[in-house]
């Protein structure tokens, strides 16, 4: 449990004889109790709804207001940073403290929370080119077409991890050097794939730890992993890092990536990376953004006069410009293919190639015995 620290407390205590702080009529808000406005609940929204019961000097926006009145009944009081801090420490859950529905019918559960109009209201879904929108899923995919250079940003939002899913050639796993390969689009038909990037072709090598889909397939070292956990966080850890984490972390891992190089670690892009595949190549990537929204991000190479491709160091500051905070290296190469509702994104290199597994996003899949 998460304690509540000295700050928080002594602030508290502050303006236990203050009664309330009315709110400004014309704001909306952004997210319940976040009243710094910066897009995370943390301790520090709790001092400012105290400071703002206080009316200590504090600089808080209209919106920000509106997010400190945590129990929605139009006034901040210490109840709202009193229930803010149960949430934080857990004797809350998200759905006591956001409610299932907000005011203008949106569902909350799940990660959706944090940003439920990205989803459709009700079980419709929306399909174009280059979007898909239901009430669990929503995906927009992007093209970035310049002098020679080509790349492809599908930005990612689901409800529920279980619609982050990786699938293997021929539906099981490939032993290494078994040949066990096939195309991203067959892989993203047979799992019902809405979008789908080549992942590791980790059938390629022995080494690589290899979780998916919570299953623990290898445990071999190689260099840099790239772990997503079941409460939706993507980080990324050195071999010494990784084998540092105790059972119960081991155990909360849903899916790993081993063929590296991480790309953004906290939000700091990589740089200085050298050897046979540092310099200018298709490539595939995975981002992070916070629980419930990533991206894959495929960039096309070695076709003069259509896109020479990136070389490690530039797609790292791609992934950073587009605003993640983690980011990792896939396969790449004449690997590199990202497909959506059945058809390829890109153009791969010498018209692609097999591989053995891939990432993909699809519904909530049904629950089964």
């Amino acid at each position: 449990m998460r304690l509540i620290n000295k700050s928080a407390a002594l602030t508290i205590a502050a303006v236990l004889a203050f009664s309330a702080f009315e709110l400004p009529v014309t704001a909306t808000g952004t997210m319940l109790g976040d009243a710094d406005t910066n897009g995370k609940l943390t301790v520090a929204d709790a001092i400012m709804i105290n400071r703002i019961i206080a009316e200590d000097t504090v600089s808080a926006s209209a919106d920000g207001l509106i997010n400190a009145d945590t129990d929605c009944n139009g006034m901040v009081t210490i109840d709202d940073s009193m229930r803010l801090l149960q949430y934080l420490a857990g004797s809350l859950t998200q759905e006591e403290f956001f409610g299932t529905i907000n005011a203008e019918g949106y569902d909350l559960t799940g990660f959706a929370y944090q940003w439920p109009e990205v989803f459709s209201k009700d079980d419709s879904v929306i399909i174009t080119e280059n979007s898909y929108k239901s009430h669990d899923v929503s995906i927009t995919i992007t093209d970035h077409i310049s002098d020679n250079m080509a790349y492809y940003v599908a930005d990612i939002y689901i409800r529920d991890l279980s619609s982050f899913r990786s699938a293997f050639a021929k539906g099981t796993y490939p032993e290494p050097r078994s040949a066990q390969t096939d195309s991203v689009r067959n892989m993203a038909k047979e799992n019902n794939a809405i979008l789908a990037i080549n992942a590791d072709y980790c059938e390629i090598r022995y080494t690589g730890i290899l979780y998916r889909n919570g299953v623990l397939y290898r445990d071999v070292d190689k260099d840099e992993v790239a772990a997503i956990t079941y409460d939706g966080v993507l980080s990324t850890y050195t071999n010494e890092e990784f084998r540092a984490l105790s059972q119960e972390q081991l155990d909360d891992i849903w899916q790993t990536s081993t063929f590296g190089p991480a790309l953004l670690v906290d939000g700091e892009p990589i740089s200085g990376y050298t050897g046979p595949i540092a310099g200018a190549n298709p490539r595939s990537g995975l981002g992070y953004y916070e629980p419930g929204h990533y991206c894959f991000v495929q960039c096309d190479g070695r076709q003069d006069g259509y896109s020479i491709g990136m070389t490690m160091d530039e797609f790292a500051v791609l992934m950073d410009s587009l605003g993640c905070t983690e980011a990792y290296n896939l396969d790449g190469g004449t690997s590199s293919e990202m497909v959506f509702n059945g058809e390829r994104v890109n153009q791969p290199y010498n018209g692609g190639r097999y591989s053995s597994d891939i990432f993909y996003i699809c519904e909530i899949p049904e629950a089964t015995e």
